[in-house]
């Protein structure tokens, strides 16, 4: 069961002899406090610990750190890292077994050099003096066996150069001489550039991969629809006079199905269906059934009323017949029918949960935009950027708007693996107040089940519900 970052205690943060003790609610979190008073450290010091970088690791100044956490939807602690920092030296100890490779990875291929399992209580050294071979297998095994507790996706600062500086003038000037065109620079230059361009590629794989899973069911659909259509089915002619009979006892005219909504799934769909054939056959099975009923209404009237004439009387019953076996003759068509509507129902649903994420991560970040901007994705699943309907170049959207999209891109993408847990630091940098106070709550509605935890300088940014956690009083014994 994957859990989520119940606490966090780290002794000797900056030399400080009190221990920090950080606790964290399961959604959102907010770290603030002056500047130097160690957001980005707690920060980097948790990320680096979960990913284990252990280059990260030894440039902060910390002696010790554990990691404590909680199972989603629960708040019983969980002792999980124990990590120990002696000069040169990273010390992983975990308080339980944990799996490192899965009987799927093994089948994969997963590299044999890697651990099995973790062992409970087991030191895991790294050091400078370790080879890259020796290291390489430690810390991709402990990589992958803390993912399987707690799948982190991390936004770390990204600041824009300064464009207008002596040293980005030699260095833009430098890079023209390569002949680097003026995208290219700034691409180069633009840190969101540089991560929007990697997660546009991301974007694209899954988007791609769903669409041929998509094209491979409606293929199979349309060859199911010609059996459905072209074979009988296997129902009986009791089937049908009990199917009638029903229509009788509950006097259900409705058709199950609303003709116009089928036509819109056949339409987003592809399907080579006639409209008119599909609005007909609703028409002629809901008058099938008006008449069967109206028939049925008025013999039993002409039978009830006094000094009726019997002629009167078969005639009404003789309409009821008529309505009745055509009904019945009829139903095996209808029901085929039915079952290719539930069909194209069914893959409507199928493609709507398939790319679901993509359609709310689309409409989170058209919530944000204005003047007449918005985004969606090509067919190719990359970013396409409209302005009152003239595309334009994502280098062309402000430091906001790119921010914006490398945070929400990252909750999205976070989604499809199953995240636990997302950190960002200073996520408010270029973004309007107005959408600083929006962007947590964007989080948490692409990506509800996953903790959120941001170092911030804006209050703007902190929602109602977040857990608003002030360094200065995370000191303990000091």
């Amino acid at each position: 069961m994957q859990r989520y970052i119940r606490r966090v205690r780290i002794e000797g943060m900056f030399g400080n002899e009190a221990e920090m003790v950080v606790d964290f609610n399961p959604h959102d979190n907010c770290i603030y406090g002056v500047n130097g008073s160690g957001k980005t450290v707690l920060i980097n010091l948790i990320v680096a610990a979960l990913q284990v970088d252990i280059s990260v690791l030894l440039s902060l100044p910390f002696k010790s750190l554990k990691v404590i956490t909680a199972p989603i939807g629960g708040r019983k602690e969980i002792s999980f890292i124990n990590l120990v920092r002696d000069g040169e030296t990273i010390t992983y100890l975990f308080s339980e077994k944990l799996q490192v490779k899965s009987d799927s990875e093994s089948r994969l291929g997963l590299s044999s050099a890697l651990l099995n399992v973790i062992e409970k209580d087991k030191p895991y050294k790294f050091s400078v003096r370790h080879t890259r071979d020796e290291s390489w297998a430690r810390t991709m095994s402990l990589r992958l066996a803390i993912k399987k507790v707690v799948s982190l996706t991390y936004v770390p600062l990204l600041r824009i150069h300064d464009l207008n500086g002596r040293s980005d003038e030699v260095l833009i000037y430098e890079l023209r001489r390569q002949r680097m065109s003026e995208k290219e620079i700034s691409e180069l230059l633009d840190p969101n550039m540089r991560v929007l361009k990697k997660l546009q590629q991301e974007f694209s794989e899954r988007y791609t991969a769903a669409q041929s899973q998509i094209a491979a069911e409606l293929e199979s659909l349309k060859s199911t629809i010609f059996e459905k259509l072209l074979f009988q089915n296997n129902s009986s002619k009791d089937d049908a006079v009990s199917y009638v009979q029903k229509i009788l006892e509950t006097r259900d005219t409705d058709t199950g199905q609303d003709a116009e909504n089928v036509i819109k799934h056949i339409k987003d769909l592809n399907l080579n269906v006639s409209e008119q054939m599909v609005r007909e056959h609703f028409q002629i099975w809901a008058r099938a059934k008006e008449n069967l009923l109206s028939s049925h209404d008025a013999w039993q009237l002409a039978q009830n009323k006094k000094g009726s004439k019997k002629s009167f009387a078969e005639s009404e019953y003789k309409a009821y017949s008529q309505s009745y076996f055509n009904l019945v003759a009829s139903v095996r068509q209808f029901r085929k029918f039915e079952e290719v509507i539930q069909l194209i129902n069914d893959m409507q649903n199928k493609k709507s949960l398939l790319l679901s994420k993509f359609y709310r991560f689309k409409s989170e970040i058209n919530e944000f935009l204005s003047h007449g901007k918005s985004i969606s994705f090509n067919e190719a699943g990359l970013f396409k950027v409209d302005k009152d309907g003239v595309e334009l170049d994502l280098q062309n959207l402000s430091s906001g708007e790119k921010h914006l999209l490398v945070i929400l891109g990252r909750v999205c993408l976070s989604s499809f693996v199953g995240s636990t847990v997302f950190i960002a630091d200073e996520p408010e940098l270029s973004l309007h107040l107005e959408w600083q106070r929006e962007i947590l709550p964007a989080i948490s509605r692409l990506s509800p089940d996953t903790q959120v935890i941001v170092a911030t300088h804006s209050p703007a940014i902190i929602s109602g519900k977040a857990r608003k956690i002030n360094l200065r009083t995370c000191y303990k014994n000091g």
